[in-house]
């Protein structure tokens, strides 16, 4: 089972469609969901998996995760940006597979935004440069390291990658909808 963080500002018009997709996944135990806007979250369901913390003041990105984590009541974590979509149960299945406390920290290709390139999940080492790592992120809470608190919306996932002593890896070959896609599609109308 997993705990999936989200920080949201409620500014994506994807945060209610992941959330239904996490909530109807039964691998995901909860979803945490911390609300940096002043917005109150009215999702068209119910469900008692969405914890909903309404900090006083916007956290930012990275004390978010940091909170999500220490809140969190499973050992596997999933760090995720509230403006993108993807086959939950896929992925979850992907992560079944692997052992995330061996094999670290697990982010995403740059190639996976891309929705014409083949379907072949494969998880590789991290190699510097990946665009796009960061927006979906699974690991052990073990090999969690606190990202300090004066990096608030930058460099999170950097940081991840830097100083946790626990592998970095990258799936390639996976889907993912995202902003960029919805640029796309405008530019080309």
């Amino acid at each position: 089972m997993y705990s999936v963080i989200i920080p949201t500002l409620w500014k994506s018009n994807r945060t209610s469609f992941l959330l239904k997709s996490l909530v109807d996944c039964s691998s995901v135990k909860e979803i945490i969901l911390i609300n940096n806007s002043n917005t109150i979250f009215n999702a068209s369901f119910s469900t008692k998996k969405i914890k909903t913390i309404n900090p006083k003041q916007n956290l930012y990105v990275n004390p978010s995760w940091n909170l999500g984590v220490e809140t969190s009541t499973s050992d596997n974590i999933i760090i995720c940006n509230d403006d993108i979509n993807f086959d939950s149960n896929l992925y979850f299945y992907l992560l079944d597979q692997v052992d995330l406390l061996k094999t670290g920290f697990i982010g995403m290709s740059a190639s996976n935004y891309n929705l014409e390139s083949p379907l072949n999940p494969t998880i590789k080492k991290y190699e510097s440069g990946t665009y796009g790592w960061g927006c979906l992120i699974a690991f052990h809470k073990s090999n969690w390291v606190p990202i300090p608190d004066e990096l608030k919306i930058w460099c999170g996932d950097s940081f991840m990658i830097e100083v946790n002593p626990s592998p970095s890896n990258t799936l390639h070959g996976f889907h993912i909808k995202n902003w960029i896609q919805y640029l796309n599609n405008i530019r080309q109308k």
